[in-house]
């Protein structure tokens, strides 16, 4: 059975001092289904790359991602596919995003303190 599982992550990064990109250094995942406890985040620092867009909506990829669940999801690290909202704070993936083996349904990640993409 693939049946869904929403677990909660909390990603650590930093910015480039000249705003290139963003790089995820860290991540923690929980939630109250006990299968939230079972990733584990490979291959850390992944980078965010915005490609096109905006005043307010952009695309983007993260590259590097690489996890496993139970297992590993992929030998090598793979590239996904992202969306940013100014307005809203939000990184979010536009569709499901294959890593291997695994599957990434949904993402909502609003970075604290917010930042803004400037084209």
């Amino acid at each position: 059975m693939n049946l869904p599982v929403t677990c909660n992550i909390v990603f650590t990064g930093t910015v480039a001092a000249d705003g290139s990109g963003a790089s995820i250094t860290g991540a923690t995942v929980s939630g109250s289904n006990a299968l939230c406890g079972v990733p584990v985040l490979q291959g850390l620092p992944w980078a965010l790359n915005v490609a096109s867009g905006g005043p307010n909506d952009f695309t983007g990829t993260v590259s590097g991602v690489k996890f496993k669940i139970l297992s590993d999801c992929t030998a090598t690290p793979v590239t996904i596919a992202v969306g940013w909202n100014n307005s809203t704070n939000t990184l979010s993936v536009p569709s499901a995003q294959t890593v291997g083996s695994c599957k990434i349904t949904a993402l909502t990640a609003v970075p604290n303190p917010a930042f803004t993409v400037t084209p």
